[in-house]
């Protein structure tokens, strides 16, 4: 895989990036195929940690497939990175990595870059395209996407700020008929013109292709022993007198573009100092300077009309910018010669193509009376007695500029340090509620240095320390997917209440809207078992039950399918299915069936018989209490309900028992289910109002006392949408049903003080 870098740092390009890195297998290791890094985010030596971790356990593994040691090199890659990030708050990372193993283009990607596609001139943006997401998303919410690497192919890897100032037009013009150095510095230089200061850009190409599209450039290889010290990507010298104009031209207009760009940053420090003699284009970009770009446009591409990329100008308007722009980087820049520079001084004209006067000019003239008069002040400056030191003025101000960048940088200094100083309060503060307000008001102060001009990576490193200080006095755990156990599509619905069972680490899910009971093993994909053949064909299905006899969909009609492990399935007798009237809620304890009837304040237990439940039920509530809005119902020996108006009461032999909820942040807004069992010492109630999952206590003492709140850190809402519950305490995991996918998640370890 032919692999060339570009990158921008302040406005300034440059044809390497840190951030980036392409690797060669070892000859033992090559069926894993080459390894090509983009990463972006947290601190450069919490990348640089995670680029070294990657690489060096990515080939160490001893796996049979690509995905499997990508899965275990992240895994510890991220291990390593966050060990690192505890000490400087950097916890935002995001990378794709490109494996290219035989005919086969591997990607791994946690969500900030941007990866696209360039094939049969299109641009197709990741997930898109027809890329096969072979296994989907791996652990810590890491997406996995595999797809036959074609050699006409191009993919581009972007930093995900940068790409969302692109187009696909745009991009996919860049790539037609372009090398991969000229791609790589094109697309930072086009970024940089509308705005963009820091950015990556990493071009693949597979080199079993003679050229690039349009070019005579062939293969090359990457040799890039370790993380820190990545490629330069370097371009083949055009001879003088080169006959392939594209080439040449190509050559002229990033040389130029660089030095333009530097010029540019240079003078972007002193805006309102201007060199005598020159126009207000020659730093900040001239229509010389775009007629490069459109001529190297219409030897390329063909094009009658001079249109820029962006279409923002054209050739035939060589105007100078708005007033009071920036400068810009821009492409195509072709470098003056040195007399050009300063204009007419030492006879050189406008026009290059006009003749140099033999006679002395105006300009020659005036240059040799200054000289001359500067050596008679300097005859005249020595002849003086020497005078008494006066203290160092220190450096000089050019009169056209202002104090107000200083006045500025100092205010952001004060309010960075006083972000600081309020946060060590907080931390040292014993008091959690004193501590937060604390934590708030560093924030507010950390936000103002940002604004006032402070470095945006030292607020963001401030800013992560304070989230931090924040999810600790909040009892916040922040959890990623370790696995994808199944994914669904826009066909499969949910009822209310939990729709998911596992037994024995098969996961039951029941699909309401197509009356089907999906079925999930740990080692195969999703196999859904019909139910319209069976007695529930039609009806509406409400629960799904497990019991030790086999597991129980049920209607809201009181219609009950058993379905044991062998899949027999049969239909069980109920004594009064017409009195069942509006059933919010079903579930199982030591065999006995419990139905929640919010409509009568009450909950019926129905015990077993051979055919099914044959007798008579029993209420469970002895006393008269108003569960009219109970929405769900969990059952550990006692008896949880989740009621309407986001309570939670708990009932012990039919008698309401204490079971106060208690200390949160935010109290429950929007509850839709709760979840425990007698294995558990906890009761988990999710809040879709704040997308989060709530652990309670159980323990005497300490009923409905917070443990903590699990939030979800991935690309997509998850918790926003939860359809089902299942926890395993004593194993350390979660397993939620969401609105498309089914995902497993570790349960992290209590912080001291927790629990």
């Amino acid at each position: 895989m032919k692999s060339l870098q570009a990158s921008l740092r302040g406005g300034i390009p440059s044809n390497s990036s840190t951030n980036a890195v392409s690797i060669n297998p070892p000859l033992r290791r090559s069926r894993f195929g080459s390894m090509h890094l983009l990463v972006e985010g947290a601190s450069s030596e919490v990348r640089q940690q995670f680029g070294n971790a990657l690489v060096s356990s990515y080939y160490r593994q001893t796996g049979d497939t690509v995905a499997a040691n990508m899965t275990l090199a992240i895994r510890a890659a991220l291990a390593v990175a966050e060990d690192r990030a505890r000490f400087s708050g950097d916890r935002r990372l995001g990378f794709t990595v490109a494996v290219a193993a035989e005919d086969s283009l591997h990607l791994f990607q946690l969500a900030p870059t941007l990866a696209c596609f360039y094939r049969n001139e299109e641009v197709l943006k990741l997930p898109a395209g027809g890329l096969d997401p072979a296994i989907g998303r791996l652990d810590r919410g890491v997406e996995h996407y595999s797809t036959a690497f074609e050699p006409a192919d191009i993919l581009v890897l972007l930093n995900s700020h940068a790409g969302g100032s692109l187009t696909r037009t745009e991009i996919s013009t860049l790539l037609r008929g372009r090398s991969p150095s000229a791609t790589a510095q094109q697309l930072v230089l086009l970024l940089a013109r509308r705005g963009v200061l820091d950015c990556d850009a990493l071009v693949l190409q597979d080199p079993t292709l003679a050229a690039f599209p349009g070019t005579d450039e062939g293969p090359s290889r990457i040799e890039v022993p370790v993380w820190r010290r990545p490629p330069i990507a370097e371009r083949s010298p055009v001879s003088e007198g080169s006959e392939d104009p594209v080439e040449a031209l190509l050559q002229d207009e990033e040389r130029g573009a660089l030095i333009d760009a530097r010029a540019a940053r240079r003078s972007a420090v002193q805006p309102n100092v201007r060199l005598p003699g020159t126009g207000p284009n020659r730093l900040a970009g001239s229509g010389a300077i775009r007629t490069v770009w459109s001529k190297a446009r219409r030897v390329l591409f063909g094009e009658p009309d001079p249109i820029a990329i962006d279409g923002s100008y054209v050739e035939e308007s060589p105007h100078p910018s708005e007033p009071g722009s920036p400068p810009r980087p821009l492409e195509g820049a072709q470098p003056e010669s040195p007399r050009r520079r300063f204009g007419d001084l030492g006879g050189n004209g406008v026009s290059a193509s006009r003749p140099q006067s033999r006679r002395v000019g105006l300009g020659a003239a005036i240059l040799v009376v200054a000289v001359a008069l500067l050596l008679l002040v300097l005859a005249l400056i020595g002849l003086r007695p020497p005078a008494a030191e006066t203290p160092d003025p220190g450096p000089f101000v050019p009169l056209t500029t202002t104090t107000a960048a200083p006045v500025q940088t100092a205010a952001a200094a004060q309010a960075f340090g006083r972000a600081q100083q309020i946060l060590g309060d907080a931390v040292a503060q014993s008091d959690d509620g004193q501590a937060l307000v604390l934590a708030l008001e560093a924030e507010n102060q950390a936000r103002l240095a940002l604004e006032l001009g402070a470095a945006a990576p030292d607020v963001d490193a401030l800013l992560a320390q304070i989230e931090s200080e924040q999810d600790r006095r909040n009892h916040v755990y922040r959890v990623a997917t370790s696995r994808v156990l199944g994914e669904f599509g826009a066909d499969v619905g949910f009822a209310t209440g939990n729709q998911l069972e596992v037994v024995e680490g098969t996961y039951y899910v029941l699909d309401a809207t197509g009356n089907r009971l999906i079925e999930i093993s740990e080692a195969g994909q999703p196999q859904a078992t019909q139910l319209d053949g069976t007695p529930l064909a039609g009806l509406p299905i409400s629960a799904l039950v497990d019991r030790p006899l086999g597991l129980q969909v049920i209607s809201r009609d009181g219609v009950i399918l058993s379905v044991d492990d062998d899949d027999n399935r049969a239909s069980l007798i109920l004594v009064d299915p017409p009195a069942w009237g509006n059933l919010a809620d079903a579930d199982n304890f030591q065999n006995n069936l419990y139905r929640l009837q919010p409509d009568a304040n009450q909950i019926y237990k129905y015990t077993p018989t051979t055919l099914g439940y044959e007798l008579a039920p029993v209420p469970f509530l002895e006393q008269e209490v108003d569960i009219g809005g109970a929405v769900d119902m969990a059952i550990d020996g006692d008896v949880y309900l989740l009621l309407g108006d986001n309570q939670i009461q708990r009932y012990r032999v039919g008698q309401q028992v204490l079971f106060d909820v208690s200390d949160l942040d935010k109290p429950l807004t929007d509850p839709t289910l709760i979840y425990t069992d007698q294995r558990l010492e906890s009761l988990y109630v999710v809040d879709a109002a704040f997308a989060r999952i709530v652990e309670l206590d159980k323990r005497p003492g300490r009923e409905g006392g917070f443990i903590r709140q699990f939030l979800y850190t991935g690309s997509d809402d998850f918790f926003s949408d939860v359809r089902g519950l299942w926890v395993d305490e004593a194993a350390g995991t979660m397993v939620v049903l969401g609105a498309d996918s089914l995902r497993e998640f570790v349960l992290p370890a209590l912080r001291a003080g927790d629990g």
